[in-house]
């Protein structure tokens, strides 16, 4: 998706700081738009709950923590379907075939998102007695909005109405802290405001798109599907596999060291889960950085030596293959600079952040920390492969990460080793592994191209 990228980068090369400030707004939109609303509009919502209701503010927040887990792991199949086909159809610029599949695939993606929710929601409270009706529909409207925003945010990130974009953000929050101030501002209302949000904001923004990119017809669209999943096997499973690897520790705390929230069917660990949502949040800049300057700048050499291979002397290619490899070596460290210094700076903040947030566990954040700057690179490295076609080399170290992530949290649960270590050195290793499928790719690279031309 470079040419997301290629725009943002063209918007941050202008000096005013407006274009600077849409580019960084819509470079967090395209990274953590949903993830991102939950947290403000949950803090929102739960900030109207009265401090004397006797509810315990987990029982809202515990399934939407398992929505998340599961709606990601379920869902990334279809998304990284989704990802590839728009991705050809936007190197061919036919934006408006991309919000014809978006449409084609929203389908599949919310029926995802309903069995998900109606199955997070009969293991939460299986007799049905815990959980109302009101609580119920606002949850499952969840799961519907959320998948659908995932898959309709990679259109909007195509769209330069930023204007638009952040009144559909501020309509659909403020449309539910009014539910809450006419209805009430009770445990049941407080979900339904939340899913109703969710689905409000996924249909506004859908209708930007329409708006902009009218669908066109695509012949045989199903063969079409059918061939880019046949293809993108690899790419499809390795996707899924990596975010199964991130979810996987934390599921395993759940039922190793976690207890029951309330009345729920459901295990937090609160301890650990808090620090991990609060470190992941520092995952934006990094990733921000990379889709405008990392992944054009790879793209942009790639395309040279692409070029080459067709119409330069061998000794040429050889330069440009050369000047690739660089390129990644330069921006893997970048990318480190940038998430090392905002890491950096948290970790110098945990004595204030610890105080501020009572719920902070200092050595489990700072531990997240550490995961999240190894996240950025894998995530760098892993897209770089993909850029190539190395699917098959990102699903072993995938596969290799989750074998490695859950055998050593295993470990470091039966002897007693602080939180996280497992995880973070399963990241540290699997960085290692990326770099090393990275570099041999490229090496031999011009082989691989023209073997496959022939």
């Amino acid at each position: 998706m470079a040419g997301i990228g290629f725009t943002l980068r063209k918007i941050m090369g202008r000096s005013y700081m407006s274009f600077i400030l849409q580019a960084a707004f819509t470079g967090v939109f395209i990274v953590a738009g949903p993830w991102l609303l939950s947290i403000l509009n949950l803090s929102l919502l739960g900030a109207l709950l009265p401090a004397d209701s006797g509810v315990n503010p987990s029982t809202l927040f515990a399934p939407i923590v398992y929505g998340y887990a599961f709606f990601l792991i379920t869902s990334s199949p279809l998304h990284y379907l989704f990802t590839r086909m728009a991705a050809d159809f936007l190197y061919n610029k036919q934006e408006r075939q991309v919000t014809r599949i978006m449409l084609w695939f929203l389908v599949p993606i919310e029926l995802v998102g309903l069995v998900v929710s109606l199955g997070i929601l009969y293991f939460a409270d299986p007799t049905g007695t815990v959980l109302s009706l009101p609580f119920r529909l606002g949850y499952v409207l969840f799961g519907l909005g959320i998948n659908a925003l995932w898959l309709i945010l990679i259109v909007v990130s195509l769209l330069r109405w930023h204007g638009r974009l952040l009144a559909s953000f501020l309509f659909s929050m403020g449309i539910s802290v009014a539910v809450l101030l006419v209805i009430g501002n009770d445990l049941p209302t407080i979900m339904l405001a939340f899913g109703a949000s969710n689905v409000l904001l996924a249909v506004v923004l859908g209708i930007l798109c329409l708006v902009a990119f009218a669908p066109a017809r695509i012949a045989h669209l199903g063969t079409q599907v059918r061939t880019t999943l046949y293809e993108s096997r690899f790419l499809i499973a390795s996707g899924w596999l990596y975010g199964l690897t991130l979810w996987s520790e934390k599921i395993l705390y759940w039922f190793t060291k976690g207890s029951r929230v309330g009345d729920l069917g459901l295990r937090l660990f609160e301890t650990y889960d808090f620090a991990v949502y609060i470190a992941n949040l520092s995952l934006i800049p990094g990733m921000v950085y990379f889709v405008i300057y990392a992944e054009t700048s790879f793209a942009s050499n790639l395309r040279r030596f692409l070029n080459a291979l067709d119409h330069q002397t061998y000794a040429f290619i050889q330069r440009e293959k050369v000047d690739l490899l660089d390129t990644v070596k330069v921006q893997i460290r970048l990318v480190a600079l940038v998430q090392g210094a905002v890491m950096l700076v948290l970790a110098l903040l945990t004595p204030f952040l610890s105080t501020a947030l009572l719920n902070l566990n200092p050595q489990a954040w700072l531990m997240n920390l550490g995961i999240v700057l190894f996240q950025s690179l894998n995530v760098t490295l892993m897209n770089f492969l993909y850029y190539i076609n190395q699917f098959r080399r990102v699903f072993r170290v995938t596969l290799t990460y989750l074998f490695m992530v859950l055998s050593l949290s295993l470990i470091e649960i039966a002897l007693g080793l602080p939180l996280g270590l497992g995880a973070l050195l399963g990241a540290f290793g699997a960085f290692w592994l990326y770099a090393y499928q990275l570099k041999v790719a490229i090496a031999s690279l011009d082989r691989i191209i023209l073997t496959r031309k022939e």
